[in-house]
């Protein structure tokens, strides 16, 4: 049982792995695409459609199939662990594709060795059966809430921070490399670099949240973070030319939305209210600020006269919005809802395996 919790585990941060390296793969060798393919936008469009909806799959699954696998435990250190590797594969992209340009001469050779890994875990996921579906995983509300309609009162609003949240996390790194060349002046490498320390800060906060996701509530995690996602925003508008502002501001944005998917899924299985269609609705309320977020800041870009700036100001006004709705549901679940602490979940969770 150990074997196997911990295969299927190991399974899902490659498939959450290789989706941050397929979604954030563009920015680098965006400028080499629009040079090198030969087709229609409406082709390449939808050739993105596909990719993105395979990609949003691989989150989807793995969450899902993550909560089944440790059902009754503390879900927050494992949901942590397994959406850190999107930091990892999101990070690690960039230095692969700066690596393939000056050794092999075309940073496109990563598209390749992307499918071959993709390939590996498709392989690996054939080969494992899906763990069991909780009893407990077919209905959408629980946790003394009383009712669809309640439940749906908490996942709304959470459905809206996800969209938001992870829409400006998105928008941040598929931007921040245009931001530092064109606004801030960086050479290409170094903007590169700066993409790979965002997704960096971001694998790395999401790591250290793994500890204290088993001794602090999803909260209590959620709302520094997102504070401090506001201020990183903030702070780049103070000095929107500064080198060193922009690289300590990349650092706090990393750190900052490092704990919002997984700790909002958290926060929902804390208090009885994780199932496949809630996390199929949190799936595509993330789909869809993926799609809208970055798209929302070309817009302010082109018909406002913030320039660049628009990318911090967007961010800055997002994270705000998901600041206050995680408080007021913070508040409506501590009125409606009764919670096991993190260690005691975790303990009866210790049990089972």
């Amino acid at each position: 049982m150990r074997l196997y919790a911990a295969l299927c585990t190991a399974l899902y941060c490659a498939c959450v792995g290789l989706q941050g390296a397929g979604v954030n793969v563009v920015g680098p060798a965006g400028p080499s695409l629009a040079s090198k393919l030969r087709t229609d936008v409406s082709s390449v469009t939808i050739l993105y459609f596909a990719v993105g909806g395979l990609l949003g799959s691989f989150s989807g699954c793995a969450n899902t199939l993550l909560a089944w696998l440790h059902a009754g435990r503390n879900l927050g250190p494992w949901v942590n662990l397994v959406n850190a590797c999107f930091g990892l594969g999101s990070g690690g992209v960039p230095l692969l594709f700066v690596a393939a340009e000056r050794r092999l001469g075309d940073g496109l050779r990563v598209f390749p060795a992307l499918g071959l890994a993709a390939a590996g875990v498709a392989l690996s996921a054939a080969c494992l059966p899906s763990p069991p579906r909780p009893k407990d995983a077919k209905g959408g509300g629980g946790g003394g809430g009383g009712g669809r309609g309640r439940t749906w009162v908490v996942v709304g609003p959470l459905m809206v921070v996800l969209a938001l949240g992870v829409g400006s996390e998105i928008a941040f790194g598929a931007w921040c490399y245009e931001y530092a060349t064109a606004r801030v002046g960086m050479p290409p490498t170094e903007a590169a670099y700066l993409t790979a320390v965002y997704w960096s800060s971001f694998t790395c906060g999401r790591l250290g949240a793994v500890p204290l996701a088993a001794a602090l509530p999803p909260e209590g995690l959620l709302l520094p973070s997102l504070v401090l996602e506001v201020a990183s925003a903030l702070l780049v508008l103070c000095d929107p030319s500064s080198e060193r502002v922009l690289w300590a501001a990349t650092v706090g944005a990393g750190v900052g939305v490092c704990a919002l998917y997984s700790n909002v899924m958290s926060l929902l299985a804390g208090h009885g209210l994780m199932s496949a269609p809630i996390v199929s609705a949190m799936q595509f309320a993330c789909s869809l600020g993926h799609m809208t977020l970055p798209n929302l800041v070309a817009l302010v870009m082109r018909h406002t006269s913030l320039g660049h700036e628009s990318l911090f100001v967007v961010l800055a006004a997002a994270n705000a919005a998901c600041l206050v709705l995680v408080a007021a549901v913070s508040l409506h679940l501590r009125r409606r809802y009764k919670s096991a602490p993190p260690a005691a979940l975790f303990d009866a969770g210790a049990k089972q395996v």
